[in-house]
């Protein structure tokens, strides 16, 4: 089991987000909010945005 999640790899600054961004492919999904307590609506509105596209970007809001 590792260490850490996943998608740890995938999180990046905000100063990096525009060249990360410009690598995905395309069309690109954006989405963004507050997920301090992620629940299942979250999960199935993450879910449902990133099947509309080949790429997801979630901004987290503080």
């Amino acid at each position: 089991m590792p260490d850490t999640p996943d998608f740890e790899h995938r999180i990046c600054a905000p100063a990096d987000a525009a060249a990360r961004a410009a690598q995905l492919a395309r069309p690109l999904v954006f989405t963004n909010g507050v997920f301090d307590i992620l629940h299942r609506g979250h999960v199935t509105y993450l879910a449902q945005a990133r099947a509309l596209g080949a790429s997801l970007v979630v901004a987290l809001n503080s």
